[in-house]
């Protein structure tokens, strides 16, 4: 969630110096919304998502665009809270209208608006920023697995790590946690081998979380590859996948293995 954080970051800037500008006019402190600052770093912000793209997207073999499944969610996500505005909206305008309301308290036309702009602004994060964040953290995930790998020992067939143990959840506590639990596998032999682990995996306080098989999977000499299981979204981009969920962050694990020739 680092990465995607950061991503978030980056792309409300605009928004809030756009927000921010509009109170100072409303406030007496400016005459005229100053919005060639918010479009101007917009434009900078958007071009530079485009060239990070196109970097990863040659560096790492990863799609431009997220698949009809991530962009399906991203406008039911926004769908969904535009309607709930919108229902909010239209009996706050009935009410308005029974109790002879000024236009000051509220104005429909201004909430539609209102809504269309966050609709709009949100429906291009989760089309374009969202998936941005998750490649930049698949790639990060990636390079460190290489680099763990690199460290591990190369006394068995096959090194298997825990990259990571996240939840999407950006609050202190949420209501049905789920941690993404990403592992990748290496081939350590000379030959191409097909193998299967088993992991267990544990809390901090090494009680068991869960056991799982992985899929079967081919592995070149030297390859690293992310451990599949049935737990593994094969419908969601790479970027999005992991190994396996669990309730709660998984610290320690343990995994054995067995492989075979590639016929």
């Amino acid at each position: 969630m680092l990465y995607i954080g950061m991503v978030i970051v980056v792309y409300v800037i605009p928004f809030i110096w756009f927000v921010w500008s509009m109170i100072d006019v409303r406030n007496g402190k400016r005459q005229k919304v100053n919005w060639k600052g918010p479009l101007i770093s917009f434009i900078v912000i958007l071009v530079g998502s485009i060239v990070i793209n196109f970097y990863l997207t040659e560096a790492y073999n990863l799609a431009f665009f997220q698949n009809s499944t991530g962009s399906i969610i991203g406008l039911f996500v926004v769908g969904l809270i535009v309607v709930i505005m919108a229902i909010i909206n239209f009996f706050a305008t009935l009410y308005a209208r029974r109790n002879n309301l000024s236009k000051t308290l509220h104005n429909p036309k201004v909430v539609w608006v209102i809504t269309g702009m966050i609709g709009g602004t949100m429906l291009f994060f989760f089309l374009w920023f969202m998936p941005l964040g998750q490649k930049i953290s698949y790639a990060v995930t990636l390079n460190n697995a290489i680099s763990t790998m690199e460290d591990a020992t190369r006394n068995k067939e096959f090194s298997i790590v825990l990259m990571k143990s996240t939840s999407d959840c950006l609050r202190i506590r949420c209501i049905d946690e789920q941690f993404d639990n990403v592992f990748y596998i290496r081939n350590n032999l000379d030959q191409k081998k097909e193998v299967q682990v088993k992991i267990h995996a544990q809390n901090g306080d090494k009680e068991k979380l869960k056991v799982i098989n992985s899929k079967i999977m081919e592995l070149d000499p030297g390859e690293l590859k992310m451990v599949k299981t049935e737990g593994t979204s094969e419908h969601s981009d790479i970027w999005r996948q992991s190994t396996f969920t669990t309730e709660e962050r998984v610290v320690y694990y343990k995994y054995n293995y067995r492989f075979r020739d590639v016929e």
